[in-house]
């Protein structure tokens, strides 16, 4: 008996770790996360939902620090929101050189999508119903990796 609560307990555990390791998936930023953290970090955050349309996004951020932008996009639907990161992937096909470093990854409930090349560093990412997204030298990649790495994205 004791032998059978031990496997018992092993697989138990053993199942926990591959449900942890292959991830529920990530964890998407409200839109209200992304201003603050943005606002700690010294950019200034203009809301930019008017602009884009409601029909297509909840809500919408503009955050620029006078070096380089990010937008931070809440589509209505989890469809829109890779919609979007779709058509802002298409429009980087004029960056994607041989020179270009290009990296694409996918879990199950996100998107993430950079690009390097003729001086510029893209950056697409999407959990769930959630995006942010910016285009700017690549001067400041190393900023950006930051700021996503810290919002999750």
């Amino acid at each position: 008996m004791k032998k059978f609560f031990k496997l018992s307990i092993l697989s138990i555990s053993l199942l926990a770790v591959v449900l942890v390791a292959t991830g529920c998936g990530k964890s998407a930023k409200t839109a209200e996360e992304f201003k603050s953290y943005m606002v700690k970090e010294g950019f200034t955050v203009t809301d930019t939902t008017a602009e884009i349309g409601t029909d297509i996004v909840k809500k919408a951020y503009l955050a620029d620090n006078g070096k380089f932008m990010i937008e931070f996009y809440q589509a209505v639907s989890e469809a829109e929101a890779k919609n979007g990161f779709t058509t802002y992937k298409n429009s980087f096909a004029q960056y994607e050189d041989s020179n270009a470093v290009i990296k694409n990854s996918q879990s199950n409930n996100a998107e993430r999508y950079t690009l390097l090349g003729q001086g510029y560093y893209t950056l697409i990412s999407r959990i769930d119903d959630t995006m942010i997204y910016t285009d700017s030298l690549d001067t400041y990649k190393e900023d950006i990796i930051k700021i996503a790495q810290d919002l999750g994205y």
